[in-house]
């Protein structure tokens, strides 16, 4: 009972979700009401990890394999956005923040380059994915980050015509993204989702010239890696990959 249900890698990671919580919630403390954005950047992620790493504890412990599985994956999306977020903040700061709140997106950085590759593997472990299929899976948490991050740009930056295209373009790419694992084999979906991302980083070039942010450049490498992927997913269809040995 309690603890010891939990695999080394759930404790690990679950603590390490806990742990920038804190760190986040501590940093929305110390920015106090000065800056809208970066209130809004601690405060969402700081709440989610908090809340998510005690929900992730309680379902573990409660043997909810079905829930802990969505957190699992859930998490991996949100240890990918989190230190791009802190990074993109960082660098529009222009140093303008103190040191102490720097360092701790320093840490909250970190923690998520440890905390990700762990709730990658344990997600894939869960669901008993051969290789091809964790390729594929590394592609979908691009895309679903990719989307989320589309669709906050009205809220980070000025409402415009760029920024209601790429509303757009992150509602058709979570859209996408929860289909395509859903219909491995409907060939015409999966070409979709090689295509898309080429229509996107087609787009993001044409937008380096007219509307360049840092999350248009981040659009761009997640697109450029999506899209190898994909196009192996595809040309590997109908092809069984041996499972590998526990």
């Amino acid at each position: 009972m309690g603890l010891e249900k939990l695999h080394k890698l759930e404790l690990i990671g679950g603590l390490l979700v806990l742990i920038l919580g804190i760190t986040n919630i501590i940093q929305l403390f110390l920015l106090g009401t000065t800056d809208p954005k970066g209130v809004a950047l601690y405060a969402i992620y700081g709440l989610i990890f908090l809340i998510g790493g005690g929900v992730f504890f309680v379902v573990c412990i409660k043997e909810k394999l079905r829930a802990k599985t969505l957190i699992i994956a859930t998490a991996s999306i949100l240890l990918l956005m989190c230190p791009i977020s802190n990074s993109i903040y960082l660098i529009s700061e222009n140093g303008g923040l103190d040191v102490i709140l720097v360092s701790l997106s320093i840490i909250n950085i970190i923690i998520c380059v440890i905390a990700l590759p762990l709730t990658f593997i344990r997600y894939t472990d869960l669901e008993d994915m051969d290789t091809r299929e964790k390729i594929s899976h590394t592609s979908l948490i691009l895309f679903r980050g990719s989307g989320i991050f589309h669709l906050l740009q009205p809220g980070l930056y000025d409402v415009r015509l760029e920024t209601l295209g790429l509303l757009v373009f992150g509602t058709i790419y979570l859209l996408i993204a929860f289909m395509l694992p859903r219909r491995k084999d409907a060939k015409p979906l999966q070409i979709i989702g090689f295509i898309l991302p080429i229509i996107g980083a087609s787009f993001g070039i044409v937008l380096l010239f007219i509307y360049l942010t840092p999350y248009v450049v981040v659009f761009i490498i997640f697109d450029l890696i999506i899209i190898p992927i994909r196009f192996y997913y595809i040309k590997t269809l109908g092809k069984d990959t041996p499972k590998e040995e526990k």
